[in-house]
């Protein structure tokens, strides 16, 4: 989780962090990149295992074994990244308010 005593920026980086934070722009801070990071690992991890189980315990779909886990994968990449952004969103906003 990012954390309230972030790295020392300068006085234009703040700006653009500002801006970055509130309406548009590409964010630079680690700590904020590493988070994102370990919530798109945890979501292809869990949804990875979750896609293993469902394509070996229903016969029905007719997929290899390694399709779950593959396409889920990528399932859980996008919804990490997903939640991930919606709470740094919510969560840097708050900050500047």
């Amino acid at each position: 989780m990012p954390t309230a005593g972030d790295e020392e920026v300068s006085s234009g980086n703040a700006a653009y962090n500002i801006v970055s934070d509130t309406v548009t722009g590409v964010n630079f801070r680690k700590s904020d990149n590493n988070f994102q990071a370990k919530w798109m690992l945890r979501g292809m991890i869990l949804s990875s295992i979750a896609g293993t189980v469902l394509v070996l315990f229903l016969p029905r779909w007719k997929a290899p074994w390694f399709a779950g886990p593959m396409g889920s994968a990528i399932l859980g990449m996008i919804l990490g990244t997903l939640f991930s952004e919606i709470y740094l969103m919510i969560y840097r906003v708050a900050r500047h308010m």
